[in-house]
């Protein structure tokens, strides 16, 4: 679990994010938790997002749920939104 972080992360399997990252995120599997804050872009096979992310999500697979903020953009294969989540982000289906 990431709590605070200022620089590139890179972990080799799933990462659960706590706290404000300010930077990148580069994991198999990124959550990112109810009060967590990303300022910086998100690769991943799978991002699920129930806090607030500013920068570029790019995964398979994005779920975001009724809690999550997202503003950037997400490029995905499949999108999965809760009702009540708040999206200001360009969306690109690829």
């Amino acid at each position: 679990m990431i709590q605070a972080a200022r620089h590139p992360i890179e972990p080799e399997r799933e990462l659960w994010i706590a706290g404000h990252v300010f930077g990148d995120v580069d994991a198999p599997e990124v959550t990112v938790a109810h009060d967590a804050v990303v300022d910086g872009n998100i690769g991943a096979e799978s991002v699920i997002v129930y806090g607030r992310v500013t920068g570029v999500i790019t995964a398979p697979s994005i779920t975001l749920g009724q809690s999550a903020v997202v503003e950037g953009e997400l490029t995905y294969q499949t999108m999965t939104v809760a009702p009540g989540a708040v999206i200001g982000a360009r969306c690109v289906a690829s």
